[in-house]
């Protein structure tokens, strides 16, 4: 396994970074009943691990494997960090969606 940090991989990174934010991923409160705010804590830190995990497999690893003929399975970071970040969303999403009807 290696690391990748040519300019297309940095914007692939910052991209993604970008999407993170427009759907309000850096934002740990949602708001409470009578103007108070919630902080959602470690529900917010998982997700954001995850994102970013994901975020690094999908724009900088190269991993080759075999000897002779080698072959590249960036495929396969290729999906997972896309998975990864899909479920990241969708997890920050049902936290944020929970503590919004708890309160």
């Amino acid at each position: 396994m290696s690391f990748n940090f040519g300019p297309v991989r940095l914007i692939i990174f910052i991209v993604c970074v970008l999407t993170f934010w427009a759907f309000k991923g850096f934002e740990n409160t949602v708001p409470g009943e009578e103007d108070t705010v919630i902080e959602l804590g470690s529900e917010w830190v998982w997700p954001l691990i995850m994102f970013f995990v994901g975020a690094i497999a999908v724009s900088f690893i190269d991993h080759y494997i075999g000897t002779l003929e080698r072959q590249n399975i960036r495929l396969v970071y290729l999906i997972g960090g896309a998975i990864l970040m899909v479920g990241a969303i969708v997890l920050l999403n049902k936290a944020k969606a929970a503590h919004a009807l708890v309160s």
